[in-house]
């Protein structure tokens, strides 16, 4: 298992140097700007805050740290683009749990799966918020993008969770994450009748 103090190491790399293999990024003001590695354009409307260390795209709307754009680009788990940055940047990955007894090893394995967990299903919402086209997300986004910029939403992490739970049940599916996971995060309820819902529907967080 990796540890915490890797992790903050390498959230903590100023971001500019993470995403420096992906863009090229020019001072703009208080930001850096650069063209958007996710979608083709050719107008920049990539921006990152050096101060905040986060990233936003007015283009795709896409945004957060630097683990969340290697996540992004790579194609990676949380601990896989934990792993790379810190790999490519000269972080030692320090290991724990080697001293562990092999029941304080599976927990720990077992607390860092749900960790990862936590992480894809804060993507979902995001990217509910941020790019669904269904009618409700696009209020959703109306609505969040009227009271808040763009730029604020994706670089705080706010979401959406769908009324409509399909969303939701089949991007875990496709995602391998099972519902005893759910139930366990308390994502998932069983209501009196003996049927599980959604614990978010309608609502912006």
């Amino acid at each position: 298992m990796i540890s915490e103090r890797t992790i903050q190491q390498v959230r903590d790399l100023d971001i500019e140097t993470v995403l420096k293999p992906y863009v090229e990024l020019k001072k703009k003001g208080s930001s850096l700007m650069g063209l958007c590695p996710f979608h083709s354009e050719k107008t920049p409307s990539f921006s990152v805050s050096p101060q905040k260390n986060l990233y936003n795209c007015f283009g795709c709307r896409r945004g957060g740290d630097g683990i969340d754009f290697v996540m992004a680009k790579e194609n990676l788990s949380f601990i896989e683009a934990v792993k790379k940055i810190a790999s490519d940047n000269g972080i030692e990955i320090e290991e724990i749990g080697k001293d562990l007894s092999g029941e304080e090893r599976a927990a720990a394995r077992h607390k860092e799966s749900l960790l990862a967990t936590l992480d894809l299903i804060h993507k979902f919402y995001v990217d509910c918020l941020r790019a669904n086209m269904e009618d409700e997300c696009a209020d959703a986004r109306n609505y969040a993008y009227d009271r808040w910029s763009p730029g604020f939403c994706a670089t705080s992490g706010i979401g959406y969770a769908p009324n409509n739970g399909k969303f939701f049940i089949e991007y875990c599916r496709n995602n391998g994450i099972d519902q005893e996971v759910l139930l366990e995060l308390g994502l998932l309820k069983i209501n009196e009748s003996g049927n599980q819902y959604q614990l978010f529907r309608r609502c912006i967080f």
